[in-house]
């Protein structure tokens, strides 16, 4: 069993590149190129977060994660694969009465009225990715249609997309993905299930990353609720290749997270956290502010993914410049309560302590 874990780790560390089998999630708004950087300088795969980036913005964080972690540095920026049906009328009058609601809200921080926040265009993302040769893109919400697949292939990259079910991973591999990222329902932030419903996805980190890497026999990345070393250890003997963790570099040095969910961390428990939709339509695992409970009690229904994020997301910018943190957008796993004020390289080095003994 040893030998089977060690070989399945050392083909991910060759087929990346990198030393280390520790990743960083894709945390909006917290993995930045400082934290990419950081994970990369360790050894591991650093993850930029690019899907909230204009084309513009995007192509100077790749420049930044390679002017602090070198030319040559092996990291991946993950973008979000757009929803393959358009919002229909019903969806939409669901938008604009949520964005109704909400008005006296978006006021009282100075939020423009009316104001809609729209998701930067995939394509031109893409365009960027493929033109920096950004060595692994990593991709949620989805798995890279046919065309986009062939792009990466001919340019010689890799990339990555997320399941949340092993209906999911299989999916991915016949899309043609290098490597799978298994997302157990422990993890922070939004669930990333594409083809399985909400219901279906609820499963653990440990079922979903041993069925995984057994079915797809490609690399497995298991994400959700790894803090410590053991889980991290765990999550290899159980059949993944790599870990990745999000909420464990929350509070490190190098983290964009906000001020209000470095200082709620180190205060949760195991049951701390809650599922939502009301940040953007899909089941998102937070920390409950004033702002969920009070949308959560309201009985709004709320709009279906992006037109929530579209409606929210504005509100959320302009109570963050206006100090509401009240109102924050607090994502974290069920482990957030062992993460470390340290820097992100010790983070990484903790994690993967025991893995150098397999």
């Amino acid at each position: 069993m040893m030998e089977e874990t060690r070989a399945r780790m050392q083909r991910f560390l060759g087929l990346v590149g990198v030393t280390v089998p520790v990743l960083n999630a894709p945390m909006a708004g917290a993995a930045g190129p400082e934290l990419c950087a950081a994970v990369c300088r360790a050894g591991g795969l650093g993850v930029l977060t690019g899907d909230e980036l204009e084309p513009a913005e995007l192509s100077h964080a790749i420049d930044a994660v390679r002017a602090a972690a070198g030319v040559d540095a092996r990291f991946a920026v993950n973008l979000r694969v757009p929803p393959t049906s358009a919002s229909d009328d019903a969806q939409k009058t669901l938008q604009q009465k949520m964005l109704a609601a909400l008005e006296d809200v978006a006021i009282d921080v100075g939020a423009a009225k009316g104001k809609l926040a729209r998701l930067p265009a995939f394509d031109a993302q893409f365009e960027v990715v493929i033109a920096k040769r950004v060595p692994v893109i990593s991709v949620t919400f989805g798995g890279l249609r046919e065309v986009y697949d062939e792009r990466v292939k001919e340019a010689g990259l890799l990339w990555m997309g997320t399941a949340a079910t092993l209906k999911e991973a299989k999916v991915l591999r016949s899309a043609g993905a290098d490597i799978i990222v298994v997302q157990g329902v422990e993890a922070g932030g939004p669930r990333l299930n594409f083809e399985s419903t909400d219901d279906e996805a609820q499963v653990g980190l440990g079922v979903l990353a041993a069925n995984a890497a057994r079915a797809t026999q490609l690399p497995v990345v298991a994400s959700g609720g790894i803090g410590e070393p053991g889980q991290a250890l765990a999550a290899l003997e159980a059949g993944a290749s790599a870990v990745m963790a999000g909420s464990a570099f929350l509070r490190t040095m190098e983290s964009r997270a906000s001020g209000a969910l470095k200082e709620m961390l180190p205060l949760m428990t195991d049951v701390s956290t809650r599922l939502t939709r009301c940040f953007n339509g899909r089941l998102t695992r937070v920390y409950p502010t004033d702002f969920v409970l009070a949308l959560e009690e309201s009985g709004l229904t709320f709009a279906p993914y992006p037109l929530q994020r579209e409606v929210i997301r504005p509100i959320l910018k302009a109570a963050e410049s206006a100090g509401r943190g009240d109102m924050a957008c607090l994502p974290a796993g069920q482990m957030a309560m062992l993460a470390r004020a340290e820097p992100a390289a010790e983070t990484v080095r903790r994690l993967a302590s025991l893995l150098s003994k397999v």
